[in-house]
């Protein structure tokens, strides 16, 4: 039996949005997350998968989000503190959407199999990667985990990154063994089914294009401190095919719950003269989202900003049978075949950021990722050229269409991208058997509590420690109740731990509380650890009385 396992339960992002579009913004990291989990349990081929609940709450509203996810039953939510039981579970991989790792090695370090672990870049601009980064370098990873690159551009980005760290370590005398993380590089996907051309009259209709109108798309975040700075495309719009063209429109859509960019855009267009030809569709629906590359003829992406890796709207557009103009920055050149599926246009940055990067920390990531922008410059007479070209030639315009369309279909489509993510965790796991011992703790970046603050107690409790019940401990072991107060299940304490606890203590005047922690492991089926937990929790409302303390 085969197990992925995933530290917590996907969100719902696209579905509260679609409830609440003009307040609920969309990361795209937690959207992301949520796509993965999605195709996994829709298109995966393992036997279980687990998600990991902290508490009774995160439980719940776990089980209420897979069961929307995995009608197919292979979801399963587990309980944190049971998480030891994840060495029964088979060959099993743990798995997080993120670079943000080593908690990990704590849930690997208490399994009785050892486990792959592996990452999956985003965006690498903010400050927690940069930490996260140095985790990995830092920490003991094994050459039976790895960090997924959704691109070549991505995974340079990520290997920079950690020698800079690396580099800077060792500047201070540290000794930094080189990683022996894996960093291979597979894409992220999109769901092409649901991205159709059937409904493109009815769509051009709904967004009031008549049949003469040639529709230049841009959907992504409307900010100009993350995407893509969208002033100078309206700028070289104006200047160039709403001159030569009279009939392209340009159109804005995406998320403007956090910049407010509607009003802004539209009077530039305004004093620009341009406004007839420019429409804002803000904070959109996935339906709306889908209804406007379906009225589109061309898609445009002049990505400039640092946090960007990927370009997922590139993915949907192509998968449309849009053809696509871009920029020529990062992983962008890796989606877009130049002159096959599209076009890009060459991008410049000079490198007069040194005083920007040394102090970034006093500035929030959104204020550095928008200076940055405004020093990359993408080239936008290139870009209009080749839209018009496009545009006089409609052919070339439904050929790169097409070609984008197959291409998507044939390297982006989820099942595809599951069967690469299986291949890879199996031949992690093949590296398991062949990989020596690797060490079994948390890593530095976990501490045990108790052995930097035991000090605080005027005594320690071990398994030698003497207990005896209380009167109130006496009554509610032979009712097989309990108080109201230890009644409802409260993250790790459940009452058939404390229910044990108590039908052992009642056994003899007194015990050591091994006998006690024994007991509860063979019936609750809990760790020692968690045994403790609930013992001195009765102890603390009332229930057992340690004997040490008195």
């Amino acid at each position: 039996m085969k197990s992925l396992v995933f530290p917590d339960a996907p969100e719902l992002v696209q579905q509260a949005k679609d409830r609440n579009p003009g307040e609920a913004f969309v990361a795209g990291a937690p959207l992301v997350r949520a796509e993965i989990a999605a195709a996994l349990l829709r298109h995966g081929t393992w036997d279980r998968y687990y998600f990991l609940a902290p508490s009774e709450q995160a439980r719940r509203r776990t089980e209420e989000t897979l069961a929307q996810y995995s009608p197919s039953g292979r979801a399963h939510v587990l309980p944190l503190e049971n998480a030891h039981e994840l060495g029964q579970a088979g060959s099993t991989v743990l798995f997080r959407a993120s670079i943000m790792m080593a908690e990990m090695l704590g849930l690997r370090a208490i399994m009785t199999r050892r486990s792959p672990i592996a990452g999956l870049t985003h965006s690498l601009s903010y400050l927690p990667q940069a930490f996260a980064a140095l985790s990995l370098l830092l920490e003991d990873f094994t050459s039976f985990d790895c960090v997924i690159c959704t691109s070549q551009a991505g995974r340079t980005a990520l290997l920079n990154l950690i020698a800079t760290q690396r580099a800077a370590l060792e500047s201070r005398g540290c000794v930094i063994p080189e990683p022996r993380f894996r960093t291979p590089v597979i894409p992220l996907a999109v769901q092409t089914e649901l991205f159709q051309r059937n409904g493109r009259a009815q769509a051009r209709r709904d967004f009031e294009f008549t049949g003469a109108h040639q529709v230049l798309l841009y959907l992504g975040r409307l900010s100009a401190v993350s995407k893509m700075d969208p002033f100078p495309l309206l700028i070289e719009f104006a200047n160039s095919v709403a001159v030569t063209h009279p009939d392209a429109i340009l159109v804005f859509a995406g998320d403007d719950t956090r910049f407010a960019m509607a009003g802004p855009l539209l009077a530039c267009a305004r004093e620009l003269g341009c406004a007839d030809r420019v429409r804002v569709v803000p904070n959109i629906t996935q339906a709306q989202k889908l209804a406007l590359y379906a009225a589109a003829d061309i898609f445009l992406f002049a990505s400039d900003n640092v946090q960007e890796t990927f370009g997922i709207s590139l993915l949907e557009a192509m998968a449309s049978g849009l053809p696509v103009v871009a920029a020529d920055w990062n992983g962008c050149r890796e989606i877009v075949n130049d002159g096959e599926t599209g076009l890009l246009a060459p991008v410049r940055w000079p490198g007069v950021v040194g005083e920007v990067s040394t102090v970034a920390r006093l500035r929030s990531d959104v204020e550095t990722h928008g200076l940055l922008a405004q020093s990359v410059v993408v080239d936008l007479s290139a870009l209009f050229r080749a839209v018009g070209t496009l545009l006089d030639q409609p052919e070339l315009r439904a050929r790169m269409g097409d070609q984008g369309r197959r291409r998507v279909r044939t390297f982006f489509d989820w099942p595809v991208v599951v069967r690469q993510y299986e291949e890879l965790w199996d031949d992690l796991l093949a590296g398991v058997e062949r990989a020596p011992q690797a060490p079994a703790g948390p890593g530095i970046s976990a501490y045990d509590y108790h052995k930097v603050f035991g000090h605080y107690a005027t005594k320690l409790l071990d398994r030698d420690t003497l207990v005896t019940l209380t009167q109130a401990g006496r009554r509610h072991a032979a009712s097989g109740s309990l108080p109201q107060a230890l009644r409802a299940p409260q993250s790790v304490f459940q009452p058939v731990v404390m229910h044990a606890l108590l039908a052992s203590a009642a056994e003899q005047p007194q015990s050591h509380s091994s006998r006690l922690l024994d007991a509860a492991r063979r019936t609750a089926g809990c760790s020692e650890d968690v045994a403790m937990l609930h013992l001195v929790r009765l102890a603390k409302y009332g229930m057992i009385l340690l004997i040490c303390l008195e």
